[in-house]
C-alpha cells in the first residue's frame, strides 16, 4: 500500500537529499551507533518504493530496524545503576523502537501499532517509564547523526553498497509482505522461491495415508551443520555461531554464553572424534556443560560426519552466564571434540532454505481431523498457503503436523499459537525460560530445515477443553514455501459443520455517523471464528473506504502475535487486504483522523465481497466498520461528532499524545496572516507539532520548504478539527530532524475566522 508521491524525484540520489538527514537521525537514536545508522539509512533509501512519502520511508526504516536488530533482553539492573542511558542500551529492538516513536517523535499509539503490527494496547507495555529516556535517545542523534556533505557522501556509498532488490518477479510479494505484516516476524524466515520442481511421480500433491514420518533423527547437514575445516560453521538452520572451543580428552574450558543475538536461549552443537564402533569397551564421547551450577549434557555427533547432527545433539543453554565445558567418554588417542554454542540469527531471513526432495507424508491416525481447507491470504502472496478448519476438541488433542519439503509452518487454535516454544509471550510479557527453548521455533513459526520432518505440539492451556469435556475451536495453518507439502492433523477431532451465511448489516450503537472528515457507509456483524462470509449489502466501491473490524476483547493472539492472526481480512476474488483490529470505538475514530496508508484496490467488482474475523474462543461477535472520506466542502460541520482525541476550548487535556513540550516557538493568530490567509516562517530544525484552538468550519495547511508536512500522512498537508464547535486539540506535523538549519514553514487558512496556532516542540 503506497502512500501519496512527494513532489521531490524518487531516485536514490534526490532521496538521499531530501529525506536523508531525518531518516539518519532517527536510525542513530535507534541503533545508538554512527555507521549502524548509516547502513540502516542506505538500506531503507535503496529499496524504496517508487514515489515514497517521508512517512512511508521512516515507517519503512523502522520496520527494517526491528526486523534485523540484534534480539536482546531487557536485563533488570539494581536501581541505582538504572539512569536513562542504561534502559536505552538494554532495550529490545521493538521496544526501542516504540520508546524513539513516542518519547522523541510524539507519534500517536495508533501509529506507533500500525507502524509495528502490533495491538494498541501494547504500546504503552514497551515504552519504557524511566525519566529521561526521550532525552537520552535526543542525546545519541545530536552526537552521532551525520549532516552537510559528509552525510551526502556517506548515505550515497550505502545506498550504492546495500544488497540487492528480490528479482522482479518476486519483487510483488517483498512489497506486499513489507506492507501488510510486521516486518520483525514476516522477515524472520527465508523462503526460496526459485526452487526447481522435482519432475516425475513426486509432481503431486503428497499422499496422505503412505508413508512414514521421520520424527527428531532428521539429517541437518544439509542445512549447514558440518564443521568447516574443523571448525564449527558461523550459520546453520537459522542459528548463528556466538563462541567455538575445540577440547581434548581430559580438558575443562570455560565459555562465556551468551553476546548481542542471545535472548532467550544458547543452543550447543558438539562434534566429536569417535572411537571404533566395534569395540564394546569404549564408551562413546558426550560432552557436559555446568552452568550456574546446572549439569547439561551434550551428545557428540561425528567430526568426520558419523553420526550426524540432527535435532537431538541441538542442546538447550541459558542465555548468559559462564559455562564450563568437558568431554567424557572415550576419544580416539590424538582425538579433539569442537562445540559450537549459537543464538538465534536475527538476518535469517537471508540465507534460503536448503533444497529437498519431497516424501510421503504419513498415515493420519483414527478420530483425527485433516485441516486441509483453502483460505485467503492477504496480498495473494503466492509463497503463502492458508487453510481453515473448524474442530471439535478433546482434552488430550495435540496438532501433528508433516513437512515434506524445506520451508515454515504456524498453526494457531483459535488464535493462540501452537507452534511457539514461549518467546511470543516473552516479547509482550517478560523472559522466557530457557529450558522451553527450541532451535526450530521462531516468532510462532516452525522453521523446517530438512524435508520429510514430522513433530506433535500440545495445544496451549487456554486452548483445551476440561478433562472430560470437549468444545469447538478453529485451527488456523500458515505455510510459508511448502504449502503443497505440508500436512497438519487435529488428533482426537472430529470436524464440525460451520454455517457460512451471509454477514448481517446493522445499526451501531456507538459509532458516530459523520466524524473526522468521513462518513460511515456501514457495519456488519461477523462471528470471530476466521472463515470468511459474504457481506450482505456491501458497499460499491470497498476500496475507497477505510475499514477496521472491532472486537468485544483482544484475541489471545494479540499479546503472542503469529502470522496474520489476532486481524481480520477484506476479500474479494483473488484480491484480499488485512483489517486492522480496535477495541474501543474510539479507536476507529482516531485512525481516521490520517489513515497510515492508502487503501488497497479491490479490483475484481464481479465477485462477492467477504470478511473474516479473527478466531477467538467462544466465537464473540465482532463489528466490520467501514467510513468514506467525504471532500471538505461536502463535509457537514455542523452536524459532525467531535472526536474523543479533540477536546473542548478551556479544558486541560493532561499529557500530550503526541509528545508536545514546552512553550510554543510561535503562535499565530488571524492577525498574523497576509489577505490571502497565508504566513511564512522559519522554524527551529527539529521535530514539531501543533496546539490548535478552532471554531467553526475551516481547515488548514502545513507545507516545509513547500512540500506537504510528513505528520499529517496521506492528507497533502490539510489539518482540520472536523467539528464547528469551539475544541483544541493536537497535531504532528514534521518528524524531519536535521535538514536545513532553520526549514521555512508555509501556513494556509482557509475559512476559519478564529484560530490560535501553536508550533511546540516533540
Amino acid at each position: 500500500m503506497a502512500g501519496r508521491p512527494t513532489e521531490a524525484g524518487t531516485g536514490a540520489e534526490e532521496l538521499v537529499g531530501v529525506h536523508g538527514a531525518g531518516l539518519h537521525r532517527l536510525a542513530v537514536m535507534l541503533t545508538g551507533d554512527q555507521a549502524a545508522a548509516t547502513r540502516l539509512t542506505g538500506l531503507t533509501l535503496a529499496h524504496a518504493p517508487g514515489a515514497p512519502t517521508a512517512q512511508d520511508l521512516r515507517q519503512r526504516l523502522v520496520r527494517t530496524f526491528v526486523r534485523t536488530a540484534p534480539r536482546r533482553r531487557e536485563r533488570t539492573l539494581p536501581t541505582a545503576a538504572r539512569d536513562a542511558g542504561d534502559v536505552v542500551a538494554r532495550l529490545a529492538p521493538r521496544a526501542r523502537a516504540a520508546a524513539v516513536l513516542r518519547l522523541v517523535e510524539g507519534a500517536s499509539v495508533a501509529d506507533i501499532a500500525a507502524t509495528l503490527r502490533i495491538a494498541p494496547d501494547r504500546v504503552g507495555r514497551l515504552v519504557p517509564d524511566q525519566e529521561g529516556v526521550g532525552v537520552a535517545l535526543e542525546a545519541l542523534a545530536h552526537r552521532h547523526a551525520l549532516t552537510g556533505d559528509q552525510l551526502q557522501q556517506e548515505l550515497g556509498d550505502a545506498v550504492a553498497q546495500a544488497s540487492p532488490e528480490p528479482p522482479d518477479r518476486d519483487r510483488r510479494w517483498w512489497w506486499a509482505a513489507a506492507a501488510a505484516v510486521p516486518l520483525a516476524v514476516l522477515g524472520g524466515y527465508a523462503l526460496s522461491f526459485d526452487r526447481e520442481e522435482p519432475a516425475g511421480p513426486d509432481e503431486a500433491t503428497p499422499t496422505r495415508a503412505t508413508g512414514t514420518a521421520q520424527v527428531s533423527a532428521v539429517d541437518l547437514t544439509e542445512a549447514g551443520f558440518e564443521l568447516d575445516d574443523g571448525t564449527p560453521p558461523r550459520a546453520a538452520a537459522g542459528l548463528r555461531l556466538q563462541e567455538s572451543v575445540v577440547l581434548a580428552a581430559g580438558d575443562q574450558v570455560d565459555v562465556e554464553l551468551g553476546g548481542d543475538q542471545a535472548l532467550f536461549a544458547t543452543f550447543a552443537v558438539l562434534w566429536c572424534d569417535m572411537p571404533p564402533t566395534q569395540d564394546r569397551n569404549l564408551e562413546t564421547p558426550a560432552g557436559m556443560v555446568t552452568v550456574a551450577g546446572e549439569r547439561i549434557p551434550v551428545p557428540c555427533a561425528g567430526r568426520d560426519g558419523e553420526p550426524a547432527v540432527t535435532e537431538d545433539h541441538l542442546v538447550t543453554l541459558p542465555p548468559g552466564g559462564l559455562a564450563t565445558v568437558a568431554v567424557t567418554g572415550d576419544l580416539p588417542p590424538d582425538g579433539e571434540a569442537a562445540l559450537g554454542v549459537y543464538a538465534e540469527d536475527p538476518e535469517v531471513f537471508q540465507t534460503p532454505f536448503p533444497d529437498g526432495d519431497r516424501t510421503d507424508a504419513p498415515a493420519v491416525p483414527a478420530d483425527s481431523t485433516v485441516v486441509e481447507a483453502e483460505a485467503a491470504v492477504p496480498f495473494r502472496m503466492a509463497p503463502y498457503t492458508r487453510r481453515v478448519q473448524a474442530v471439535e476438541l478433546g482434552a488430550d488433542t495435540t496438532i501433528r503436523v508433516w513437512a515434506g519439503r524445506t520451508g515454515a509452518v504456524s498453526v494457531t487454535v483459535d488464535g493462540s499459537p501452537v507452534t511457539d516454544d514461549g518467546d511470543l509471550a516473552a516479547w509482550a510479557d517478560g523472559e522466557a525460560d530457557w529450558r522451553e527453548q527450541d532451535p526450530g521455533l521462531r516468532d510462532g513459526r516452525w522453521t523446517v530445515y530438512a524435508p520429510g520432518q514430522e513433530r506433535e505440539f500440545p495445544l496451549p492451556p487456554e486452548a483445551l477443553p476440561a478433562p472430560g469435556e470437549r468444545r469447538e475451536a478453529v485451527v488456523e495453518v500458515m505455510a510459508e514455501g511448502n504449502g503443497d507439502h505440508v500436512q497438519v492433523v487435529a488428533t482426537d477431532t472430529s470436524p464440525v459443520d460451520v454455517d457460512l451465511s451471509p454477514a448481517a448489516r446493522t445499526e451501531p450503537p456507538d459509532l458516530p455517523t459523520l466524524v473526522s472528515g468521513h462518513r460511515l457507509v456501514g457495519t456488519w456483524e461477523l462471528p470471530a471464528d476466521a472463515h470468511a462470509r459474504e457481506l450482505e449489502s456491501p458497499p460499491a466501491d470497498p476500496s475507497a473506504l477505510v475499514w477496521s473490524l472491532l472486537l468485544e476483547e483482544a484475541p489471545e493472539s494479540a499479546s503472542r502475535w503469529a502470522p496474520f492472526a489476532g486481524e481480520g481480512l477484506l476479500q474479494r476474488g483473488e484480491e484480499a487486504i488485512p483489517v486492522y483490529t480496535m477495541l474501543d470505538p474510539s479507536q476507529v475514530v482516531e485512525g481516521l483522523a490520517a489513515p497510515w496508508a492508502d487503501p488497497f484496490p479491490l479490483d475484481d467488482a464481479d465477485a462477492p465481497l467477504r470478511a473474516t474475523a479473527p478466531a477467538t474462543p467462544g466465537k464473540p461477535t465482532s463489528l466490520l466498520v467501514g467510513y468514506a472520506p467525504v471532500p471538505y466542502e461536502e463535509f457537514d460541520f455542523a452536524a459532525a461528532a467531535v472526536p474523543e482525541h479533540v477536546w473542548r476550548a478551556g479544558e486541560d487535556p493532561g499529557r500530550s499524545d503526541y509528545g508536545l513540550r514546552g512553550d510554543p516557538l510561535e503562535t499565530l493568530r488571524p492577525a498574523d496572516l497576509d489577505e490571502d490567509g497565508t504566513t511564512v516562517l522559519e522554524v527551529p530544525a527539529g521535530g514539531f507539532g501543533a496546539r490548535i484552538s478552532t471554531e467553526g468550519k475551516g481547515r488548514i495547511r502545513f507545507l516545509v520548504d513547500d512540500h506537504p508536512v510528513d505528520g499529517l500522512h496521506g492528507t497533502g498537508g490539510w489539518w482540520s478539527s472536523w467539528t464547528d464547535q469551539a475544541v483544541a486539540s493536537e497535531t504532528p506535523l514534521s518528524y524531519s530532524y536535521g535538514g536545513p538549519i532553520q526549514p521555512r514553514l508555509t501556513v494556509v487558512v482557509e475559512d476559519y475566522e478564529d484560530f490560535t496556532i501553536e508550533l511546540v516542540r516533540m
